[in-house]
């Protein structure tokens, strides 16, 4: 039996479900031996598995969630006081901050928590080509994490939409007339969107992909193009200076 806030839990997989709620205080118990003991008199195996786990140096989070997966492999995604039931219902809730991203999906996604989910439940078993394609996708936040919270997004959540504070736009084009018809500043926005790791995921999925990529590329082009003229003029100042200062002498 284990107490936790006074209620007993006398199995492993009520305990598990209820870790993510309480991160630091389980963070603590786990490395503590009232806990290890219980999980050891449940099942030996997974106190094992969980000592190695602290002999990693993880963070907190981190910690509990392989832990209470390695207690309960089968339970929906559960982290830092975020549950889902399924992963299309965490895609969407990703999109509830758009064009922001949602902090605690963040650090599950630069931990790669979505595809070691699907490979503590089976789930890869039956979905390989997905559980792939999630693995690719979170790979991408080694160079963007943003870039990869949005494909993400689209992928679990199955949209083809751009979802932008709250509200969905079938295409492009139903955006952009969105946009010419409210009080936005046009012109943030557009050097906004211009680099926008959401607009890209977008195209990625989005049955416009191809007019968003050219667009994309294009602003990208012209940004190089600022740059460089920056640089230019940059340098043909610092020459006239010492052109002047090597006169004065």
């Amino acid at each position: 039996m284990y107490l936790y806030k006074g209620q007993e839990y006398s199995d492993l997989f009520s305990l598990a479900e209820i870790m993510y709620l309480d991160i630091p205080y389980f963070a603590n118990a786990l490395k503590e031996k009232e806990l290890i003991d219980f999980i050891s008199s449940q099942n030996e195996e997974k106190s094992e598995r969980i000592s190695k786990l602290l002999l990693l140096s993880l963070n907190d989070d981190i910690l509990v969630f392989k832990a209470s997966y390695i207690l309960s492999p089968f339970m929906s995604f559960r982290f830092r006081g975020l549950l889902f039931s399924s992963y299309e219902e965490l895609g969407n809730r990703m999109f509830e901050t758009s064009p922001d991203t949602e902090p605690v999906i963040m650090e599950a996604i630069r931990y790669s928590l979505i595809s070691q989910h699907m490979l503590f439940s089976h789930f890869y078993l039956e979905n390989p080509e997905f559980y792939n394609q999630t693995i690719s996708f979170e790979k991408k936040g080694d160079v963007d994490l943003s870039y990869s919270y949005f494909l993400i997004a689209y992928y679990l959540s199955g949209k083809k939409s751009l979802v932008f504070h709250g509200k969905e736009y079938r295409n492009l084009f139903n955006f952009v007339y969105y946009l010419n018809n409210s009080d936005t500043d046009k012109e943030a926005l557009g050097k906004h969107l211009s680099s926008s790791p959401l607009l890209r995921a977008y195209s990625f999925f989005s049955p416009d992909c191809k007019k968003i990529s050219e667009y994309l590329h294009l602003n990208s082009e012209l940004n190089k193009s600022e740059l460089a003229l920056d640089d230019f003029l940059q340098n043909h100042e610092k020459k006239r200076k010492n052109s002047l200062l090597e006169n004065l002498k």
